[in-house]
């Protein structure tokens, strides 16, 4: 217990630590890059409209499909751009959920296969897949459940819809695929963690 509690601090420390850094040691996208975005958890229809690639504007912006909004991309991390895409369409409320992935086809490499995690994590969006990637470790690389995440996960893979119980082995340890789609709801009134 006390070796999980040193660890849980390290990784605080670290996360502080990291935080303050200036964005420029991070990868940073630029004018003329070229990105592809994704999205998750939205209706299919909407999907067809935001999934694609964006040329990053001289001005440093992308225009965001159904908003029409223009949003300030340049110096900024995928993860920061995942971010500020999802954002922008929870504050324009039209989805409450959104799951953004991005990928600069200019700096990364587009042949990385990856799945999506939503929801009550500490860090939803794209985790990278490597084979025998299980469902427990694909949560934890989007930083584990909040203290609202249910017990209950689902996996969305091609269109199908599975639940697992994270408090059994067996469902820790089932497999996750590329493009799969993970969702953590919250926790449920009567549900016991």
């Amino acid at each position: 217990m006390q070796n999980f509690l040193m660890i849980r601090i390290f990784l605080l420390l670290l996360v502080l630590l990291f935080s303050g850094i200036p964005a420029p040691l991070f990868s940073q996208i630029k004018t003329g890059d070229t990105l592809h975005i994704s999205i998750k958890g939205v209706p299919a229809e909407d999907k067809g409209q935001i999934d694609g690639k964006y040329q990053v504007g001289e001005s440093g912006k992308i225009k965001l499909p159904i908003t029409g909004s223009m949003i300030s991309v340049r110096g900024l991390s995928n993860e920061q751009v995942c971010r500020k895409i999802e954002n922008s369409y929870k504050a324009e409320q039209i989805y409450q959920e959104p799951v953004i992935e991005v990928i600069n086809m200019v700096k990364d490499d587009p042949q990385v296969q990856s799945l999506t995690v939503g929801g009550q994590v500490r860090r939803p969006g794209a985790v990278v897949w490597k084979k025998g990637l299980t469902l427990q470790q694909a949560l934890q690389l989007a930083g584990d459940k909040t203290q609202f995440g249910s017990k209950y996960v689902y996996v969305t893979r091609k269109g199908k819809m599975s639940k697992y119980n994270t408090k059994i082995l067996e469902h820790q340890n089932v497999l996750v695929e590329p493009n799969d789609t993970i969702t953590v709801k919250h926790k449920g009134p009567f549900e016991v963690n």
